[in-house]
Protein backbone atom coordinates (compact mmCIF):
# COMPACT_ATOMS: atom_id res chain seq x y z
CA UNK A 1 0.00 0.00 0.00
CA UNK A 2 1.00 3.45 -0.80
CA UNK A 3 2.16 5.74 1.82
CA UNK A 4 -0.66 7.90 3.27
CA UNK A 5 -0.41 11.65 3.92
CA UNK A 6 0.69 12.14 7.53
CA UNK A 7 0.70 8.49 8.37
CA UNK A 8 4.30 8.50 8.81
CA UNK A 9 4.19 11.14 11.39
CA UNK A 10 1.05 9.35 13.19
CA UNK A 11 3.01 5.88 13.48
CA UNK A 12 5.44 7.57 15.30
CA UNK A 13 3.34 9.11 17.34
CA UNK A 14 1.05 6.55 18.85
CA UNK A 15 2.46 4.31 21.18
CA UNK A 16 1.63 0.73 20.15
CA UNK A 17 3.26 0.09 16.76
CA UNK A 18 1.51 -3.02 15.43
CA UNK A 19 0.00 -4.00 12.52
CA UNK A 20 0.58 -1.24 10.47
CA UNK A 21 -0.88 -2.45 7.11
CA UNK A 22 -4.33 -2.22 9.32
CA UNK A 23 -3.31 0.90 10.80
CA UNK A 24 -2.81 2.87 7.68
CA UNK A 25 -5.73 1.65 5.65
CA UNK A 26 -7.78 3.08 8.34
CA UNK A 27 -5.61 6.18 9.08
CA UNK A 28 -6.74 6.50 5.22
CA UNK A 29 -10.41 6.23 6.39
CA UNK A 30 -10.04 8.79 9.18
CA UNK A 31 -9.02 11.08 7.03
CA UNK A 32 -12.32 10.98 5.83
CA UNK A 33 -13.72 12.40 8.65
CA UNK A 34 -10.89 14.65 10.39
CA UNK A 35 -7.64 16.35 9.31
CA UNK A 36 -4.11 14.64 9.89
CA UNK A 37 -3.26 17.53 12.31
CA UNK A 38 -6.39 16.67 14.25
CA UNK A 39 -5.43 12.79 14.10
CA UNK A 40 -2.46 13.27 14.93
CA UNK A 41 -2.87 15.73 17.97
CA UNK A 42 -5.41 12.73 19.62
CA UNK A 43 -2.65 10.55 19.09
CA UNK A 44 -0.51 12.59 21.00
CA UNK A 45 -2.22 12.79 23.55
CA UNK A 46 -3.54 8.97 23.95
CA UNK A 47 0.41 8.55 23.97
CA UNK A 48 1.15 10.98 26.54
CA UNK A 49 -2.38 9.21 28.55
CA UNK A 50 -0.82 5.97 27.70
CA UNK A 51 3.10 6.65 28.96
CA UNK A 52 4.18 4.64 31.63
CA UNK A 53 1.28 2.13 32.04
CA UNK A 54 0.70 -1.60 30.83
CA UNK A 55 1.32 -1.77 26.70
CA UNK A 56 -1.19 -4.66 26.43
CA UNK A 57 -3.83 -2.48 27.20
CA UNK A 58 -2.89 0.30 24.88
CA UNK A 59 -5.55 0.04 21.84
CA UNK A 60 -3.84 -1.26 18.62
CA UNK A 61 -3.79 1.92 15.95
CA UNK A 62 -6.42 0.61 13.63
CA UNK A 63 -8.58 0.05 16.42
CA UNK A 64 -8.35 3.70 17.71
CA UNK A 65 -8.34 4.94 14.83
CA UNK A 66 -11.90 3.11 13.39
CA UNK A 67 -13.64 4.22 16.78
CA UNK A 68 -12.69 7.93 15.86
CA UNK A 69 -10.74 7.86 19.54
CA UNK A 70 -8.68 11.50 17.98
CA UNK A 71 -11.96 12.91 18.98
CA UNK A 72 -12.34 11.95 22.75
CA UNK A 73 -12.84 14.39 25.01
CA UNK A 74 -9.36 14.97 26.83
CA UNK A 75 -9.45 14.26 30.47
CA UNK A 76 -7.96 16.94 32.92
CA UNK A 77 -4.06 16.20 32.76
CA UNK A 78 -2.17 16.45 35.95
CA UNK A 79 1.31 18.33 34.54
CA UNK A 80 3.72 17.37 37.41
CA UNK A 81 6.75 19.33 37.63
CA UNK A 82 9.55 17.61 38.70
CA UNK A 83 10.79 17.08 42.04
CA UNK A 84 12.62 20.17 43.57
CA UNK A 85 15.57 17.82 44.17
CA UNK A 86 16.36 17.55 40.33
CA UNK A 87 18.09 20.54 39.53
CA UNK A 88 19.04 21.23 35.62
CA UNK A 89 22.34 20.83 34.20
CA UNK A 90 23.72 24.33 32.88
CA UNK A 91 21.13 26.58 31.78
CA UNK A 92 18.66 23.95 30.91
CA UNK A 93 14.89 24.83 31.27
CA UNK A 94 11.99 21.79 32.02
CA UNK A 95 9.31 22.31 28.88
CA UNK A 96 5.81 21.33 29.85
CA UNK A 97 4.42 18.40 27.07
CA UNK A 98 1.80 19.75 24.76
CA UNK A 99 2.93 23.44 24.95
CA UNK A 100 3.79 25.92 22.10
CA UNK A 101 7.35 25.61 23.73
CA UNK A 102 7.25 21.62 23.12
CA UNK A 103 5.62 21.23 20.10
CA UNK A 104 8.85 23.74 18.64
CA UNK A 105 11.17 21.58 20.00
CA UNK A 106 9.68 18.59 18.93
CA UNK A 107 10.05 20.01 15.48
CA UNK A 108 13.85 20.62 15.64
CA UNK A 109 14.15 16.92 18.05
CA UNK A 110 12.09 14.34 18.88
CA UNK A 111 11.48 13.39 22.62
CA UNK A 112 9.57 11.38 24.58
CA UNK A 113 7.54 12.75 27.41
CA UNK A 114 9.16 11.31 30.34
CA UNK A 115 7.10 11.01 33.29
CA UNK A 116 6.97 14.58 35.38
CA UNK A 117 5.33 15.73 32.12
CA UNK A 118 7.83 17.71 29.91
CA UNK A 119 11.78 17.08 29.20
CA UNK A 120 14.98 19.93 29.67
CA UNK A 121 16.02 21.47 27.00
CA UNK A 122 18.73 24.03 26.41
CA UNK A 123 16.87 26.72 26.20
CA UNK A 124 12.94 27.40 25.93
CA UNK A 125 12.56 28.00 22.47
CA UNK A 126 14.65 26.51 19.87
CA UNK A 127 16.97 29.10 17.80
CA UNK A 128 14.99 31.05 15.66
CA UNK A 129 11.39 29.58 17.14
CA UNK A 130 9.61 32.66 19.68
Amino acid sequence: MKEIEGFTEFWAIYPRRVAKLAAMKAYARALKMATAEEINRGAKIYAHERLGKDAQFTAHAATWLNAGRWADEVETVQIVRPPSHLQPVGKQVFIVAETPEWFAWQRVKRTPIDRRGGWWFPTQWPNGVH
